[in-house]
This record gives C-alpha cells, sequence and structure tokens, in this order.
C-alpha cells in the first residue's frame, strides 16, 4: 500500500524500515564503510574493529568511539583457516521487532591448503524483511598459530564534502595546458593525449597500427586506407557490379573484373550460358497442317474423275495434238524465311564480374 512517511499523522508510523529504505535508494543497498572501521589484530585470539559508521542495507549502525573487540579461536599447527568478521543484523519477531545488528564472527574451516571462506546467506536482504542478515566486513587469515593482517570486504563511501573537494579539483574554469605539453602538437597521456606528433604515432599510441587512414580488422575496421579499397571490400572475387554506366568498376575500385555482354543473366546452381536474341524456325518446329492444289494454270487444266461402270476405273483425258512441255504443280508460296525476336522488353545495362 502506498503512503506518505515525511508526513504528520496521529499516530506512530514511521519505522526504521522506512528511513532504512530511504539511505537504501540514495547510498546504495549494499555494506559500506563510512568512516573508520578499521581492524587490528590484537593477538593470535582477538581483532578489535575501530569506531566508525556503517551503512548496511540503508540500515546506519556505528561502532562505538572506542572500538570493539571480537574473540577468535587460535589456530593449529599445519593447519589454514579463513575467518569473517562481520555485521550479523536480527529482528526478534516474537519480542515486537526488536532489531539489533552486533559484529560477529563467523569460523571458517581449517584445512592443510587453500582456505575457504565460511559460507552464509547472501542472498538475505533486510529490505527484503529477512529476519537474520550478515555481511562480512573483514576476512581473517590464520595461518597454523599466526593470524594474518584483516582484508577489507566492504563498500566505502565517503562525505558530500569530499566529493565536492574532489569534483572542485577537477573542474578547474581556469584549468590550462602549458605550451611545453603541447610542443610539436604532442599531449602527454597522463594529461588525457596520445603523447603523439603524427597520425601514424596516435595510431601506435591507441594500438591501431601505424597504417594512416586504416584501421585495422582485429580492431573493427576494414584494414585498408582509401574510399575505393573500402567500396572493393563490398565486390569479393564472383561478385557482380552493374552499373547504367560504362566506366569499368576497374577503374574505379581497382580489382580484375571481366565484362558480360550479350547474355540475360539467369538464377541456375551452375555458371552455364546459352540462348539467342533471335530464333529460325525449321519444319521441325512448324505445326502440322496441309495447303489446297490449283488444278488450273494458264488454261492447262488437269483431272481425274471415276465412271460409272461396273468397274468403277480411272478415266484421264488424251490430246490428239503433240503433248505441250510437262508442269509441275506447286502450292501457293508463303512466308519470307525470317526469324523472329525472342526477347522480352529489356534494359541494356553493363556487368562485370569481378574476377581477381
Amino acid at each position: 500500500m502506498t503512503h506518505i512517511v515525511t508526513a504528520k499523522k496521529m499516530e506512530l508510523h514511521v519505522g526504521s524500515g522506512d528511513d532504512g529504505a530511504l539511505n537504501a535508494a540514495v547510498f546504495g543497498s549494499g555494506l559500506y564503510v563510512l568512516s573508520g572501521c578499521a581492524a587490528t589484530v590484537v593477538s593470535a585470539n582477538k581483532v578489535t574493529i575501530a569506531g566508525g559508521e556503517i551503512l548496511m542495507h540503508g540500515r546506519h549502525i556505528r561502532v562505538g568511539a572506542s572500538g570493539e573487540s571480537v574473540a577468535i579461536d587460535n589456530g593449529a599447527q599445519a593447519r589454514k583457516r579463513h575467518d569473517l568478521i562481520g555485521i550479523l543484523y536480527r529482528r526478534d519477531a516474537a519480542n515486537q521487532d526488536i532489531e539489533d545488528a552486533p559484529l560477529h564472527v563467523l569460523k571458517g574451516a581449517a584445512v592443510p591448503d587453500s582456505p575457504a571462506d565460511p559460507a552464509y546467506n547472501a542472498s538475505a536482504s533486510i529490505l527484503k524483511g529477512d529476519a537474520e542478515v550478515f555481511r562480512p566486513l573483514y576476512r581473517v587469515p590464520i595461518d597454523g598459530l599466526s593470524v594474518g593482517a584483516p582484508v577489507p570486504l566492504y563498500g566505502t563511501l565517503g562525505s558530500l564534502s569530499e566529493a565536492f573537494a574532489d569534483l572542485a579539483g577537477k573542474a578547474d574554469k581556469a584549468h590550462k595546458h602549458p605550451v611545453s605539453d603541447m610542443t610539436g602538437g604532442a599531449l602527454p597521456i597522463s594529461l588525457g593525449g596520445t603523447g603523439a606528433t603524427s597520425a601514424a604515432g596516435a595510431r601506435n599510441a591507441l594500438g591501431l597500427g601505424n597504417t594512416a587512414g586504416a584501421l585495422p580488422v582485429a580492431n573493427g575496421g576494414t584494414g585498408v586506407t582509401t574510399d575505393a579499397a573500402i567500396a572493393l571490400k563490398s565486390y569479393p572475387v564472383g561478385a557482380l557490379y552493374v552499373s547504367f554506366s560504362a566506366t569499368s568498376p576497374a577503374s574505379l575500385f581497382g580489382g580484375t573484373w571481366a565484362q558480360i555482354t550479350g547474355r540475360f543473366l539467369r538464377a541456375a546452381s551452375g555458371t552455364g550460358t546459352g540462348g539467342s536474341d533471335t530464333c529460325t524456325l525449321t519444319s521441325g518446329q512448324m505445326p502440322n497442317h496441309h495447303h489446297g492444289v490449283i488444278s488450273e494454270r494458264d488454261g492447262d487444266w488437269m483431272g481425274l474423275w471415276q465412271s460409272n461402270v461396273s468397274e468403277g476405273g480411272l478415266w484421264w483425258v488424251v490430246s490428239n495434238s503433240t503433248p505441250g512441255a510437262n508442269k509441275g504443280i506447286k502450292t501457293t508460296s508463303v512466308g519470307s524465311d525470317s526469324s523472329h525476336n525472342n526477347m522480352p522488353a529489356y534494359q541494356d545495362v553493363y556487368v562485370w564480374r569481378r574476377t581477381a
């Protein structure tokens, strides 16, 4: 349910969870040392945490100014172990949700070598309402009977005054580079430059190689130095270049190209060619048909008829005069023996294939 926290009401309505949630939203939801809390090994079985301020899941935890000591178990010969010193948050649900967060030690397992940190529930969170949450401040390495220097495991948050002072030093409006810093065009690396006086030197300083204008393939570039060479990368060997201009791509981009002329392009599984602009039909392509025969020409007539005698023989006419020259009979001549165009509507373009 949504409710206003910073408000006057006729009841107690602001709790530690409200302040904790606000702090976590502003400063972060982890474990942070705001100040102090240095760890000191006092003896083989005692470590002292100095006074300081801690923020854990938004909850403000204070170690008193005089510091606080925690006990650790003695080590053992030929054994190593890691102990963790941290904050153990507890909420007593059976006692009106009373909360506390004392320093606590988790003892690790003693092993011959390569000790591990003791396990704890790293997913538990005060912000999620868990009743018991542990977070480590220090790892204490123990080798045999010796206690090593505690290793910090927390984050830190400086004060706002420290942050403002740091920003003020970085945002100096009067900041200038002396001429000596830029002699010959070289801005030192320590001041944000490359320390080089030439493009090639700058590229070397940036780890990009010294070929002017060429960004290596390994660095996400093309490895070439000119627009033409970059364009040629788009046409690997075997690629086609199509244009309405008769200018060869070899003169535009370089490379070796073979021009394709007088051919339609057809998608296929191989590189076969074929076809023709025109096609002449032969009798094999003609449709099955017949022509009528004219029986009279220039007054000459030819004909046959069947008699009505019982034999049904054929009669023919014989002239008493000398026959004229024999004449063959031809059907009417048609056609011009020309080829026909076999192409669809088209637009001429210039095509080259890259060969090398």
